[in-house]
């Protein structure tokens, strides 16, 4: 996969990433509250693509513009990262940066 015009492969490129629906995730069912800043986390593919924790457990989806991402990972590429925000108390909003492995 090519980045463009740029000549970067976006597939090289580190993310930062605001997750969705924590509250569907199986971290949320089986803990009720969210991961702490500096958890490590990995990138995996199921119906969408996801944020886990290092033990397995979801912890929320990527926003549909990361989908060029499951590409990547098709063609090998693995991602990780960590926790670097997380805020609300309702409505819980974590941030992440990943990079490839």
């Amino acid at each position: 996969m090519s980045g463009g015009s740029s000549g970067q492969d976006r597939c090289d490129q580190a993310f930062s990433a605001v997750l969705e629906d924590f509250e569907h995730s199986a971290y949320f069912a089986k803990h009720g509250s969210p991961p702490k800043v500096g958890a490590r986390v990995g990138i995996a593919k199921g119906t969408r693509l996801f944020a886990k924790t290092t033990g397995g457990l979801s912890i929320g989806n990527l926003p549909t513009p990361f989908n060029y991402l499951a590409g990547c990972m098709a063609g090998g590429r693995n991602y990780s990262g960590e926790i670097t925000a997380v805020s609300g108390s309702k409505v819980v909003k974590i941030t992440i940066d990943a990079a490839p492995e």
